[in-house]
This record gives structure tokens, C-alpha cells and sequence, in this order.
């Protein structure tokens, strides 16, 4: 069997054990909060509480994290002078074609401590970019306006004198102070009530970093509208209240069920928000207010202190449309969780025995499996090294040549996997190793497999080295050789490596044929990030 087949193999019935799980698990679920419900009354409200918060944070999780990424791409191209807000060039065409593949993002800001700005809207179909610089022409205050499609490629591009409360919201709302806090480079989210051009209400997602002199903070808006559309699908979800509050008491409704009464007393939730505050802002668990016929539970959003997610759960509305339904849903439940275990147990044997025979089909286990290997040829997931680090056309150490040995690497991780042979010349004549181990200072096996593994965590890290990689020496036609197998990374895997003229770089490589290619431009390395990892994760 092949690699990629066995790669695909291990991903489908790893794919099938976690859904089984997940219906199992669901099923059970549903079934024991059912349970509590029709025995405890308004105590099963209290501990489905618990669930509703945690499924509300993770899709609202799903849906924002994207906002996270984007800025840490930012920040590292900021870093690498890719992007530069103060140049002739905005970031704009770089930024917009990643922001353009999330739909609830609607507007990005990039600023720095000298007032300089580049805030990007989403308008329609195009993006509006406005870039102004303050310490250049400050009694101006004008903004060179530019419209991009989502390709990042510019419409039309003009210039409009900026309003003194637009410039000042703008600068107040996201330029960084000069010096940051010990909290350096913490991402927080704000809630902001209407978006500066857009007028919707928004999360904002900010992240602050040094660049030499000057203080940078990118920030990503999104649409609650979006962020929160598939609110409506959830149980219960007519009877509860969803909020966001920021440990300043600064709080936004995000969601309210068609149930929940359209007025709701301000000071009923002055009351939940003093309750929680005496409480320290910690819970563990909900809280039942009995005066005011509320549940509410509230915790951190994402493990960070500076934003809260919250729900109030009305309970008389819930029991009113529940009751009657409970004992239908109590025996759908069990046969879903009795058929997740079935699944389960089924695959998991289907598993065991395909993963066996893939494991003995994959990777040769005797000399006459390895020559016949050797014999196919270079290929997309195979490939030939006459040495690691000895120079074979002028017969002396070359520790340059290690840079081949551990792109090649990166090329196999980084696309389907493969084995990278060393000690065999190109041609599929076994050379072995004894010009290598000539310049280890353990020459031998243990010292090659040493040395080995120390270049490739350098290059990437001692986690990447040791989990996508397997090191094997067969011996063949009396040659000790050295296999490395390496399996798919399950995110992009960049080699560190230092460039004669620009210094510390990072290079990108994926396997092209039968050789390794890198990829130089920034948006092949985002296109292709997009198709391979994200796609294989779906």
C-alpha cells in the first residue's frame, strides 16, 4: 500500500471513530440533561446552563478565531518589513485577499504610535481603504481613499479631506500608546457598539507588538449579525439571552431568543451584573436568581479576563415548551447514543485491522522490500540522498549540504508525506554511510540519528522532528542506508535558516514532482495553506 493511502486510510476511519464519539457522546448528553429536567424541575435548568454556555462560547469561538489568525499573519510580515504602514505601498493589497475569506469580517485597522493609519471597510462587494499620516501632514488630516476588490488588486483610488471627529475616533479607538503595558502583545476583544463607516454593531479583536521605535496594534471587526446567526439552531435558544461584557461592566446583547420578553428591566441586570461582581467574577457554576426568575452564568470568553460571555435563561419559558416534549426526546436520545456506540466499536475494529495491514504494507520491513522501493525510482514521495553532510564531487565534509537534507524533509511534511532515502545516489546505487559517520563525533548509527534530529528541530522545532518523523536503518546489498519517513504536517512547518544577505529567514517548501519547490510569494504560501491544511482538516 502506498503512503498516501495509507495516510488517507488512517485520516477516513480516524474521521469515522470521532463522529461515532461525537453521537455517543451527544446522544448521552441530551439524554441525562432530559433526565434531570423531567426529575429535578428548575435544578436541570441550572445544569444545562453549564452546556448552553459552553456551546454558545465555542461557536462564537469558531466563528471569530479567524480574527486571531489574520492578525498574527500581520504581525509576522510587520516583523519581516513585508508590510510597512508608513510606506508609498499600503498593506492593503496583502491583507485583503485573506480578510476576503471569512464573511463575517467587515473592517480591519492597522495603526502605529506616530499616528499613521490604514483602516480597510468592507463595502458591498469592494473594500474602502482610508491611509492617513498624521506627523506628515497634520494640519491636512488627509486621507488617500482606495477601493480593492477582494483579490487585493486596486479600483480607483482618490483623496478626501478627513473630519476632526473622524480622524479623533478613528486615532482614540485604536492608535497604541507609545510604550506598551507589561501585558505585551495580549490579543483582547472589545465590544464596540457601531462600526465607524458601517453603523452595525461589532466585536473587535486587537493586538499590540513593538516594531523598533514604534508601537503597532492591528484590530479585526466583526458583524455580530454573523457572528451569532446560527444562535437560532441551538436548544433553548428561544429562552435565553446571550451578552458579551468586558471586565470594565462595557456589555452588548448579541443574541435574544423569540421568547425572551423584548423589554427586559435594566435593573434586573444591574442586579446580575452586582451579584456577579460581589462574587468576584468568578463562577463555576450558574447561578439562580429566584426574585427575578433568571439563571445566569457567566464566564471568560476563550480563557481571557478582559471579555465575558454571558446567558440569562428565563426559566418558566423554558419549562412552558419543554415539558411536553421531554419523554419523546428522552428515547430519540438513547437510540442516538446506542447507535454512536455501535459505530464506535465497529470502526474502531475496521481500524485496527486496516491501520495493521497499512502499517506493514507502507514502509518495507525486509532488504528485498527496501531494493524493490529502491528500484521504483525518485517520485513525489520518494526521494535519494547520496550523503547528509559529506561532499561526494570533491570527497570532503560540506555541513551545507544538511540544508537539502532538511528542506526535503519540509517538502514531504508539508505536502503528502514520504521517505527521503540518504545514502543512496540518485541513479538507486546504495552508497551507505560511512563518509557521514567519518564526521559525527559519535560515528556511528545513534550519532547520525542524533545529529539528525538536532538540524530538524533547529530548523523547525524538536516537536515537528519527533512527531512527523520516523528514522530507520536497513541494511542493503551490505550497505547500512537511513531511511526518514515522514508523515503529512497537520499545519504549515517553515525551516529557519540564515540567507547570506537577508540574514534570519523562514522558506516554505512543498514537494513538486519529484523534487522540493519553494514558495516565495506570500500569497502562494496563503493559497496554499488555504487548500491543503484547512481543507484536510475539514
Amino acid at each position: 500500500m502506498k503512503l498516501k493511502d495509507m495516510t488517507r486510510l488512517k485520516r477516513k476511519n480516524f474521521l469515522l471513530l470521532m463522529m461515532s464519539f461525537i453521537i455517543f457522546f451527544l446522544g448521552m448528553s441530551v439524554f441525562g440533561i432530559i433526565k434531570i429536567m423531567t426529575a429535578k424541575g428548575n435544578s436541570a435548568a441550572i445544569s444545562a446552563m453549564s452546556i448552553q454556555t459552553e456551546d454558545v462560547n465555542r461557536r462564537l469561538e469558531a466563528v471569530l478565531k479567524p480574527a486571531a489568525d489574520s492578525i498574527d499573519v500581520v504581525k509576522k510580515w510587520n516583523g519581516n518589513s513585508l508590510i510597512d504602514i508608513n510606506s508609498v505601498r499600503t498593506p492593503s493589497a496583502f491583507i485583503i485577499p485573506i480578510l476576503s475569506g471569512y464573511e463575517q469580517i467587515n473592517g480591519f485597522l492597522l495603526s502605529d504610535s506616530d499616528g499613521n493609519l490604514c483602516y480597510i471597510v468592507k463595502k458591498g462587494d469592494l473594500w474602502t481603504e482610508y491611509s492617513a499620516h498624521e506627523n506628515k501632514i497634520p494640519e491636512a488630516r488627509v486621507a488617500i481613499v482606495s477601493e480593492y476588490d477582494e483579490n487585493g488588486t486596486v479600483v480607483r483610488k482618490s483623496a478626501m479631506k478627513l473630519a476632526q471627529s473622524f480622524f479623533d475616533e478613528i486615532s482614540r479607538e485604536y492608535t497604541p500608546d507609545r510604550f506598551l503595558t507589561e501585558d505585551d502583545q495580549k490579543m483582547s476583544w472589545k465590544v464596540v457598539h457601531s462600526n465607524r463607516l458601517n453603523g452595525i454593531d461589532s466585536l473587535v479583536f486587537s493586538k499590540e507588538w513593538a516594531n523598533g521605535p514604534r508601537v503597532m496594534r492591528a484590530s479585526v471587526s466583526f458583524s455580530l449579525n454573523d457572528a451569532v446567526s446560527e444562535f437560532s439552531n441551538m436548544s433553548f435558544s428561544d429562552h435565553f439571552l446571550v451578552f458579551m461584557v468586558t471586565s470594565q461592566r462595557e456589555g452588548i446583547t448579541i443574541f435574544s431568543g423569540e421568547k425572551v420578553p423584548h423589554r427586559i428591566d435594566p435593573e434586573s441586570i444591574s442586579k446580575v451584573l452586582k451579584d456577579w461582581n460581589d462574587r468576584g467574577s468568578t463562577l463555576t457554576s450558574p447561578v439562580r436568581m429566584a426574585d427575578l426568575g433568571i439563571l445566569y452564568y457567566i464566564q471568560p470568553f476563550s480563557g481571557d479576563k478582559d471579555m465575558y460571555i454571558g446567558i440569562l435563561l428565563f426559566e418558566q419559558l423554558m419549562k412552558d415548551g419543554e415539558e411536553s416534549r421531554l419523554p419523546a426526546f428522552s428515547v430519540i436520545s438513547l437510540c442516538v447514543a446506542g447507535v454512536g456506540l455501535i459505530m464506535f466499536f465497529s470502526c474502531l475494529i475496521v481500524h485496527r485491522k486496516e491501520e495493521s495491514d497499512a502499517d506493514a504494507g507502507d514502509v518495507p520491513s525486509t532488504e528485498k522490500g527496501w531494493l524493490e522501493l529502491i528500484a521504483k525510482g525518485e517520485s513525489d514521495r520518494l526521494e535519494f540522498k547520496s550523503s547528509m553532510r559529506w561532499d561526494m564531487n570533491n570527497d570532503c565534509k560540506n555541513v551545507k549540504l544538511e540544508d537539502v537534507i532538511v528542506k526535503t524533509v519540509g517538502a514531504f511534511a508539508n505536502s503528502e508525506g514520504g521517505i527521503l532515502i540518504i545514502g543512496v545516489r540518485d541513479d538507486g546505487e546504495p552508497l551507505g554511510l560511512e563518509k557521514d559517520y567519518s564526521t559525527l563525533k559519535k560515528p556511528d548509527k545513534d550519532g547520525f540519528e542524533l545529529h539528525l534530529r538536532e538540524i530538524l528541530g533547529t530548523a523547525y522545532s524538536i516537536e515537528a522532528a519527533a512527531k512527523n518523523v520516523k528514522i530507520e536503518f536497513p541494511t542493503v546489498s551490505g550497505r547500512e542506508i537511513c531511511a526518514v519517513i515522514v508523515s503529512p504536517a497537520s499545519g504549515p512547518l517553515f525551516m529557519k535558516t540564515v540567507d547570506p544577505k537577508r540574514g534570519k529567514v523562514e522558506k516554505f517548501y512543498i514537494r513538486s514532482g519529484n523534487s522540493s519547490r519553494e514558495l516565495e510569494n506570500l500569497s502562494e504560501i496563503s493559497k496554499y495553506e488555504s487548500s491543503h491544511f484547512r481543507k484536510k482538516k475539514k
